[in-house]
């Protein structure tokens, strides 16, 4: 039988680089509303112009509540708007939580 583990306080500490609050992400209507210029319709799921490629005619649907969104073109999708940040400006998971301002910074262990 192995001996039980004891951790040191140290270790249950928090991460010192920080973690995601995802109650401090912005409304995923808000935040579509001011990233996509085209956003159209009514209901949980709209349409908009695909940043994703050259997009004429509204192809990318966006979920409101959720966040997740879909191209029905190109055939890009994400399940939230940390997703959408990361694929579209090509961000770190850490610099998408920044730019949402979702991102708690973390204390440095002693």
């Amino acid at each position: 039988m192995m001996p039980a583990r004891h951790y040191s306080p140290q270790r249950q500490q928090r991460n010192p680089l920080g973690h995601l609050d995802r109650a401090r992400l912005p409304s995923p209507a808000e935040f579509y509303g001011d990233e996509l210029d085209s956003l159209k319709g009514a209901g949980t799921w709209r349409d908009a112009l695909c940043p994703f490629h050259g997009d004429k005619r509204p192809s990318l649907r966006v979920n409101v509540h959720t966040g997740a969104y879909r191209c029905m073109a190109c055939g890009e999708g994400g399940s939230d708007l940390i997703a959408f940040l990361r694929r579209r400006d090509g961000l770190s998971f850490r610099d998408a939580c920044r730019r949402l301002g979702c991102w708690v910074e973390g204390v440095a262990w002693k």
